[in-house]
């Protein structure tokens, strides 16, 4: 029995390796959205304190140029919190991209790998076919000469 060869390995195979590195691109971008949306949680939660800890000082009594501190202060986060929410877009938006490429990744291996299937089940028949042949010519040759 031959050896069962497929044409397009070599291409196959660099399919393969094109999907993993796209696999791996798209695991870096969801790892990065992660850390963006922890980012933004972590304003919110500073946002959040300082406004808790501005009321605390208010029931207390405070200075008015602490005041005008914690407002400049909780402002500044604000605008942090929106730069934050931008990143966070951006990031979301290479990670759709990632996932589309490593879907149309895929799709081309799975083509491949499908082709490469029924390319060996052909083969398998061929394999069947000559071995049932030689099989027959067998038998012939016994029944001639028996």
């Amino acid at each position: 029995m031959a050896k069962f060869s497929f044409r397009l390995q070599s291409y196959l195979s660099l399919k393969t390796k094109i999907e993993d590195q796209k696999r791996n691109e798209f695991g870096k971008a969801v790892a990065q959205v992660e850390i963006e949306k922890q980012r933004l949680a972590d304003l919110h939660q500073e946002k959040d304190e300082c406004i808790a800890d501005f009321r605390h000082k208010v029931e207390n009594s405070i200075e008015p140029y602490n005041l005008n501190r914690y407002n400049l202060y909780i402002e500044k986060i604000k605008e942090r919190i929106k730069l934050q929410m931008a990143q966070l877009a951006r990031a979301e938006a290479l990670m759709k991209a990632k996932r589309a490429e490593l879907i149309e990744a895929m799709k081309d291996r799975k083509i491949l790998d499908t082709l490469k299937e029924k390319e060996y089940e052909a083969y398998l028949d061929e394999e069947k076919k000559n071995e049932q042949k030689i099989l027959d010519d067998l038998v012939s040759y016994k029944y001639r000469t028996g």
